[in-house]
């Protein structure tokens, strides 16, 4: 499958949404999205937009956060052996990206900034990359965003 690229530099959150509704088998438009989450230049994509741009949209998903790389691996690879796709915080709190699938053994990563923007990775690789830092609170974690295959019971 062909994912995204993200078409501005500010709307990783928007290529996201639309990469892993996109491996859930829904095609939108990126400027779609974009209105839908009300993104722009100086903010991008806050995780309240994108929950507004899914419940619009007639998504179910949930948000979860983690303080451990054994949780968070848990609940990634949970979640996507059920069908489910995830976006991920990265970068320092800076940057969108999904997860849309698992195969022997590695998890497909989409990361719409980059061209080539499919990649492979073990689940602590992932999480090495996903961990994220508070300056207010001075502390790390792991945050992302459940989006609910609807074929999938709960």
């Amino acid at each position: 499958m062909t994912y995204y690229h993200q078409q501005t530099k500010f709307t990783c959150g928007p290529a996201s949404i639309r990469n892993c509704l996109l491996a859930l088998g829904y095609i939108f438009s990126e400027k779609r999205i974009r209105l839908l989450t009300q993104t722009d230049r100086e903010n991008g994509t806050n995780e309240k937009k994108i929950f507004r741009a899914l419940k619009t949209l007639g998504f179910k998903h949930k948000a979860f956060l983690n303080k451990s790389d054994k949780a968070f691996m848990q609940k990634v690879l949970y979640n996507i052996k059920k069908g489910n796709k995830i976006i991920l915080l990265t970068d320092h709190e800076d940057h969108w990206i999904s997860v849309v699938d698992y195969k022997n053994r590695k998890l497909e990563v989409i990361d719409p900034e980059q061209k080539r923007n499919k990649t492979e990775l073990t689940p602590k690789e992932l999480s090495q990359w996903c961990l994220n830092f508070n300056k207010r609170l001075k502390e790390t974690y792991y945050f992302g965003i459940i989006i609910f295959n609807s074929d999938v019971k709960d």
